[in-house]
């Protein structure tokens, strides 16, 4: 299976201040855009794989700058057992709050810029299915499987994910800098995640025509997590 697909991408990140009641006034609110991805995807088997990318500057490039966008999907497994991975990247934020701080702003003047700050993600997620001879979870979701008789399985599920958000300087735009505390010279936040856990899937086919997929898993999980300053270690 060939296809191609656009899809919308957008990325918020909400920073509220830290000594300041007049929230609406000194909070950023970064927005990458990245609308209207263009990617493809190939199915063969056992095997799907993903690509989409997003380059292309806004309408207006002064006001907003540039973000670039990626997105990597690959996937491998069958009916016994099946393993999913995902990566993908933000780069270049604008604040649409900038009007609200910044006293100078006129319409059409460029809002606060951060072209260094990068969203980063990656994803694996295992699954285990115990009915693996007469239960298709890729059935489901993937269109190279069909399940002909309703049936259902037991899971066990694995994951590990990794979040990453970094910039040069500070992610607190520099004229309410102030208003963050210790947060003002915030620079990276970083989180690794590691579960495990299981569930119940069930494929229900009527009349060869109608489908329907319920899936319940419930995880344990363990989080590490990592900040960063610019003026400390």
């Amino acid at each position: 299976i060939i296809a191609v697909y656009q899809s919308e991408r957008r990325y918020n990140i909400e920073m509220d201040p830290q000594n300041s009641s007049d929230t609406l006034s000194v909070k950023s609110n970064y927005t990458a855009d990245a609308n209207k991805v263009t990617g493809i995807e190939v199915d063969f088997d056992k095997v799907s794989l993903s690509v989409g990318f997003k380059s292309t500057a806004p309408e207006n490039v002064t006001q907003k700058g540039r973000t670039s966008y990626s997105n990597f999907g690959f996937s491998f497994g069958g009916n016994k057992w099946l393993l999913e991975t995902s990566y993908r990247k933000f780069k270049g934020f604008y604040d649409q709050n900038t009007a609200n701080y910044d006293t100078s702003y006129k319409a059409g003047k460029p809002y606060y810029q951060n072209p260094s700050m990068v969203n980063e993600s990656v994803k694996a997620k295992f699954f285990y299915f115990t009915n693996n001879k007469k239960f298709a979870y890729k059935s489901s979701y993937s269109c190279v499987y069909r399940q002909l008789k309703s049936s259902a399985s037991w899971v066990l599920t694995g994951n590990f994910y990794y979040n990453s958000m970094r910039t040069d300087s500070s992610f607190a735009p520099r004229l309410i800098r102030q208003y963050y505390d210790s947060y003002a010279s915030l620079n990276g936040m970083r989180m690794l995640g590691i579960s495990a856990g299981g569930g119940f899937s069930v494929n229900i086919v009527l009349w060869k025509s109608l489908f329907l997929n319920i899936t319940g898993i419930a995880n344990i999980e363990e989080q590490w997590r990592k900040n960063s300053w610019t003026n400390r270690p």
